[in-house]
């Protein structure tokens, strides 16, 4: 991106390595926002596949909070709407609940930091977000959301989103082998869309603020000049007059 290559290049003295990993922190930011807001399936109908005519899916992924009447405490649940999912071909309901999410940067920084703090001091490794199936379904098992940094001797470090269905021996499973596959492929792809339109939405604000700083600190200084020569003038026509 020629905006995020812009910001790097205009911070001093930074090297490839360093620049290499401002992308990362900013990237690796964009990915932990768009899982930790459960962006799932927001680009849906904008991926490859769709554009491609190889996936028909109408997918909806909606999360909310519920208290448990055991334990009094709040958790996660979430449906996903397939079309083709259901009977005869029509929408399915498949109910789940949070088993999972873990953001391995949250072990040095808050999780609801800003979104243009770096990740300084932190070494990006993985996210993972996890659901059990809930009764009332259409199969058994795990729909597992993860983002992992991935280090290739030579190569910079790339970020793999990757999406899967685990389904335990003896446990439902969808309705077609077909179905799985569209399934975790458009979850996979309108994730990665999310992941690069949030790094544009960081890097464009960080930007903003880079320049409004540079021209805030380039006023002060034309100002405490200005001050500096109007103080000089005062001390010379102060001696004039004196002598």
């Amino acid at each position: 991106d020629n905006l995020m290559q812009q910001l790097i290049h205009d911070e001093n003295n930074i090297t490839m390595e360093e620049a290499e990993d401002k992308e990362l922190q900013y990237t690796w930011n964009a990915a932990s926002s768009t899982l930790n807001s459960r962006r799932f399936a927001e680009y849906m109908f904008e991926t490859a596949s769709n554009k491609r005519g190889n996936t028909t899916l109408d997918i909806s992924f909606q999360t909310t909070k519920s208290v448990s009447s055991k334990e009094e405490e709040e958790e996660e649940v979430a449906a996903i709407i397939v079309k083709g999912m259901g009977d005869f071909g029509r929408y399915g309901i498949q109910p789940l609940r949070l088993a999972l999410y873990k953001d391995t940067v949250d072990k040095n920084n808050d999780m609801h930091r800003d979104d243009n703090d770096d990740l300084e001091g932190s070494s990006p490794s993985f996210i993972v977000v996890a659901y059990s199936t809930l009764s009332g379904g259409h199969w058994d098992g795990e729909l597992c959301i993860t983002v992992d940094a991935i280090k290739k001797e030579g190569n910079p470090t790339q970020l793999a989103v990757s999406v899967s269905i685990l389904i335990p021996k003896g446990g439902r499973m969808l309705r077609t082998v077909k179905l799985s596959t569209q399934l975790v492929t458009a979850l996979s792809e309108s994730i990665c869309h999310s992941i690069v339109l949030e790094t544009q939405r960081i890097v464009a604000q960080k930007y903003r603020r880079q320049k409004f700083l540079q021209k805030t600190h380039g006023l002060a200084r034309e100002k405490q000049h200005s001050r500096n020569e109007n103080a000089k003038k005062i001390r010379r026509n102060a001696r004039k007059s004196t002598s």
